[in-house]
């Protein structure tokens, strides 16, 4: 997992990635994904035998307007109930990203092109050293504690090696219309862990 850390905080967004489009280039909100002022997520993370590692709590505190008229929500990530992240919701269009403030920019942690749609794919972060892809590859019945989904998105993630064409990284991720994502499990072949919903509130 350090490995990852330190591959996406040294990919510091200086440019955009191509993308496949959907049809609808506006992204609607709480429809595709939850926007609303105090929508929260809190999420369990365990390893691979399935240990209880810390929990995650993301919070929408405030909303704003970037200079290239996209709009941005600025969140908490709380550790445990300590504060460990400020993130930014970056909405533009129909692609959707999380961000991280960063003394020398900001660094995608995720991407998405809304609304989702089997066999599309895009480019997550744009890097020196490798190819970091996402690709929506089925529709598939997932259960977390905070419940079952039937048909929520399986999307696929991996960054790949620009060199020597070696994985570096690998994501399953199911996501959730409404919620985004539900479970993700990572493997960057140093260990594998799995994020998983736990509890989620959105203001109506």
């Amino acid at each position: 997992m350090k490995r990852i850390l330190i591959i996406l905080t040294l990919a510091v967004v200086i440019a955009g990635c191509s993308t496949d489009k959907s049809t609808n280039p506006t992204i609607v909100p709480n429809a595709d994904y939850p926007t609303a002022i105090g929508t929260q997520w809190v999420y369990e993370r365990v390893n691979e035998t399935w240990e209880l590692l810390d929990t995650f709590t993301i919070t929408i505190e405030r909303d704003s307007i970037a200079s290239d008229d996209a709009k941005i929500y600025i969140a908490s990530m709380l550790r445990n109930g300590d504060r460990v992240q400020t993130r930014w919701l970056r909405i533009q269009g129909d692609t959707l990203e999380w961000l991280v403030p960063h003394v020398v920019g900001k660094y995608r942690l995720e991407r998405y092109v809304l609304p989702l749609s089997l066999g599309a794919r895009w480019q997550v972060v744009p890097m020196y050293i490798g190819v970091d892809s996402m690709y929506v590859i089925d529709r598939d019945l997932v259960t977390v504690p905070l419940g079952t989904f039937n048909q929520a998105y399986l999307l696929s993630r991996y960054i790949t090696d620009t060199t020597s064409g070696t994985v570096l990284y690998t994501e399953e991720q199911h996501f959730v219309p409404g919620y985004g994502m539900v479970r993700r499990v990572v493997n960057d072949w140093d260990s594998e862990e799995t994020w998983e919903l736990l509890r989620f509130h959105s203001p109506k």
